[in-house]
C-alpha cells in the first residue's frame, strides 16, 4: 500500500505534535516537574515511549543536523544537550496526554486498545536487544537494537487505515530526520529478506524478534509464515540454545516495566 500526498501531509502535520502515550504521559509529566530529576530516571522513561523518544532524537537533530553517520543513543542525547534542555522540550508533550487523561478526552477504551500495541513494541525492543546480545554484538550498539525493535510498529500508533503501518511509520520517521538504520527497519520489517543495506543485520534481528514475540508470548501461531522466520534465523546463524534463553529473559524484563508502568517507580 502506497502513500500518497494527501496522507504524507496529514501524517507530517500530526508527527510534530504527536503527544505523550497514555502509559507513560503521568510519569514524564511528574519527573519533569522536579527540580531534581535524575538523567537515569528521564531515559527510562524516554525509551518507553515511541513519540517522546522521536521528539527527543529529533530535537537532538536540530542541535546538531550533520551528526547523522551513526545512531546516537538516548542516553547520549542526555547528555551532549544537557538534562534541562531534553526535560523542558519533552514535558508538553506528556502535559498533553496528561491533561487528556484528567479531563476524560481520552477514553478508557483507546488506552486499553493502545497498551496492547504499546506491550508489544516494548517486547519486541526487549527481544531484538537480547537476540543482539547473545549474538555477540558490541553493546554499545544495545539500545540500537532495542530503539529499532521498540519503533518497529509506530506507524501503527498514528492510526491511518488509508496506509499501511510501515509506510506510514517510515514517513514519520523521515519527517523528523531520525537515523536511516531506524527508517529501513520500519520500512521492511515485514521483508527484512529482501533487504541487503548496510543495515540488513538489524533489520533481520528486528524481523525475527516480531515473529518470535507473536508466536512465543501473543501466541499467535500463524503471524509469520514458517519459511520467513527460518529464513531469518539461518541469515543471522542462530541456534536453538539461544531461543531457549530467550524464553526467560524476555518475560522477566516484561515483568519489569509492566510493574514500572503500573507503579511508576523508576
Amino acid at each position: 500500500m502506497s502513500i500518497n500526498r494527501a496522507i504524507e501531509t496529514q501524517i507530517q502535520n500530526r508527527v510534530k505534535t504527536m503527544p505523550a502515550l497514555p502509559q507513560t504521559a503521568d510519569h514524564i509529566y511528574r519527573i519533569c516537574q522536579s527540580y531534581n530529576v535524575q538523567a537515569g530516571s528521564l531515559y527510562k522513561l524516554i525509551c518507553l515511549d515511541p513519540f517522546i523518544f522521536c521528539h527527543t532524537q529529533a530535537l537532538f537533530n536540530s542541535y546538531f543536523p550533520k551528526l547523522n553517520e551513526r545512531f546516537y543513543s538516548i542516553a547520549e542525547i542526555i547528555i551532549m544537550l544537557n538534562i534541562n534542555t531534553v526535560k523542558n522540550y519533552i514535558v508538553p508533550f506528556a502535559q498533553t496526554t496528561h491533561e487528556g487523561i484528567l479531563g476524560k478526552t481520552i477514553s478508557k477504551n483507546f488506552i486499553e486498545a493502545n497498551n496492547k500495541l504499546f506491550l508489544h513494541s516494548v517486547a519486541v525492543g526487549i527481544t531484538s536487544r537480547f537476540i543482539a546480545g547473545l549474538r555477540g554484538v558490541d553493546a554499545l550498539q544495545f539500545e540500537y537494537y532495542y530503539s529499532a525493535g521498540f519503533l518497529h510498529d509506530i506507524g501503527k500508533f498514528f492510526f491511518i487505515e488509508e496506509a499501511g503501518h510501515s509506510e506510514v511509520g517510515q514517513v514519520a520517521l523521515k519527517q523528523m530526520s531520525l537515523y536511516s538504520g531506524l527508517q529501513n527497519v520500519i520500512a521492511f520489517h515485514h521483508d527484512a529478506l529482501k533487504f541487503s543495506g548496510k543495515d540488513a543485520e538489524i533489520v533481520r534481528t528486528v524481523a525475527l524478534a516480531d515473529c518470535w514475540v507473536k508466536r512465543k508470548l501473543e501466541l499467535k501461531m500463524d503471524s509469520c509464515e514458517p519459511k520467513f522466520e527460518n529464513a531469518l534465523i539461518n541469515k543471522l546463524e542462530l541456534n536453538q540454545a539461544i531461543f531457549n534463553q530467550l524464553e526467560n529473559l524476555v518475560p522477566n524484563e516484561l515483568k519489569r516495566v509492566s510493574t514500572f508502568i503500573k507503579s511508576g517507580a523508576v
